[in-house]
C-alpha cells in the first residue's frame, strides 16, 4: 500500500473518462490478491478487518474473494495531524 495521495493520484488517473468501473464508470478496483497470497488472510484481516467488514456490509461481497470496487476521492480532507 502506498500514501493515500499517491493511491488516490494514481486511481484518478485510471478512472479518467471510459476507463473506470462501477456505475457512473469513475471507480477503480482494490485489489488485494496479492497481499492475500504474500501475508495470508490472518495479517490482512488484523490490518484492514474493518474495513473489509464495512465493505462487505455496504456491498454484499467479500473482498477478500473480489477486489473492491472504490472512488478515488480527495483525501485531504479526511483531517490528519497538524504539521508544525
Amino acid at each position: 500500500m502506498g500514501g493515500a495521495a499517491a493511491c488516490t493520484d494514481s486511481g484518478s488517473l485510471r478512472a479518467g473518462p471510459g476507463r473506470g468501473v462501477g456505475p457512473g464508470g469513475l471507480g477503480v478496483y482494490l485489489d488485494f490478491s496479492d497481499a492475500l497470497k504474500r501475508l495470508g488472510r490472518a495479517v490482512v484481516e488484523e490490518r484492514y478487518g474493518n474495513v473489509f467488514d464495512m465493505y462487505g456490509q455496504i456491498t454484499a461481497e467479500n473482498p477478500y474473494e473480489v477486489p473492491m470496487r472504490i472512488y478515488p476521492a480527495i483525501h485531504y480532507t479526511m483531517g490528519g495531524c497538524p504539521d508544525r
